[in-house]
């Protein structure tokens, strides 16, 4: 059933008027929800053959938020006080991973502090660039949604094994992706007109 909800979620932000990075975001979204979830009927979410398949499916997702990050990079009006904020704000993050880690890295963990790392600096760039970006309500959200995701990877990796953290797995990335799906998607048919059945030119 999630994988449905969250394909239908993506739907609506892919289906709205409009093209550009955003948009390659969304794809690489729903490539991966089809790779991960389709892979899960044939193999163990444990196996390092699923760890494979996440890793590289994830990998579209990390460049479309690079690109998105760069576009706001380009846009800010203080371009190095932007990116030291961010780098910034992803060294004290994995600083204090480094200190909470209680056990050895493993596999998985080097898959989540690798993708927390991305995702938290690509979040922090597009947040405050929000402001200078074509749609900047678009923008606040990805950045807000990134910088959460983050969060929880590294939050995820140090206390695992944890059979909450196990459950919880199952359904906070996943609401998180759904709720901001449906956010993007009404935001794009406002600004495009659709909403009230009208037409603008689409915007990047």
């Amino acid at each position: 059933m999630r994988p449905l909800i969250l394909l239908l979620a993506l739907w609506w932000a892919r289906s709205a008027n409009g093209k550009g990075i955003v948009v390659m975001y969304v794809d690489a979204q729903i490539l991966f929800t089809v790779a991960v979830y389709g892979s899960l009927l044939f193999m163990p979410e444990t196996s390092v053959a699923y760890a494979w398949v996440f890793s590289l499916a994830t990998l579209p997702i990390l460049i479309a938020c690079l690109l998105i990050a760069h576009r706001g990079y380009r846009t800010h009006n203080v371009k190095r006080l932007a990116l030291l904020t961010s780098l910034g704000f992803t060294a004290t993050l994995l600083a204090l991973y480094a200190h909470g880690l209680a056990h050895p890295m493993r596999y998985q963990d080097w898959i989540a502090v690798s993708e927390g790392a991305i995702l938290a600096a690509s979040g922090v760039m597009t947040g405050i660039s929000a402001p200078f970006a074509p749609r900047p309500t678009i923008s606040m959200i990805l950045g807000v949604l990134w910088l959460v995701q983050a969060s929880y990877e590294f939050g995820f990796s140090i206390h695992m094994p944890s059979p909450a953290w196990d459950d919880w797995n199952e359904k906070v990335p996943f609401l998180l992706v759904v709720l901001a799906m449906v956010i993007i998607g009404y935001e794009r048919r406002r600004l495009t007109g659709t909403l009230a059945g009208r037409c603008k030119p689409s915007r990047p």
